[in-house]
């Protein structure tokens, strides 16, 4: 089927087809097949072949690996914002362990409210 683009050119019924309807038949004839959950993504595992990367876990940030197939992969980005909800008034001249018993977030088990605050 023919889609009128940018760049085609109309003579009477007829259209040539540019460059666009090639991409987008090739899209429509492979990539949406290999996509079966909600967020995965097509990458290129060689020239002219797609393949599914699946959605990462929640946080997960994607990041080169050649030792996978696709090139790519969902990697954890370890990350903590931790805080203590009481004041802290350190003596002058000297030092004070501070202690952070409480967190907004911890992506990877980094830190403790209960040991090693």
């Amino acid at each position: 089927m023919a889609y009128a683009d940018i760049g085609d050119i109309a003579t009477g019924a007829v259209i040539s087809e540019a460059y666009l309807d090639q991409i987008r038949a090739n899209f429509q004839a492979g990539v949406p097949d290999i996509f079966t959950t909600k967020g995965d993504i097509a990458v290129a595992t060689a020239a002219d072949t797609a393949a599914r990367l699946a959605v990462g876990a929640d946080d997960a940030t994607l990041v080169p690996d050649a030792s996978t197939t696709t090139g790519l992969a969902w990697q954890i980005q370890p990350a903590v914002r931790v805080y203590n909800n009481a004041a802290i008034d350190p003596a002058p001249g000297g030092w004070v362990t501070l202690t952070f018993n409480t967190e907004r977030f911890d992506t990877n088990a980094m830190h403790s409210t209960s040991t090693n605050t």
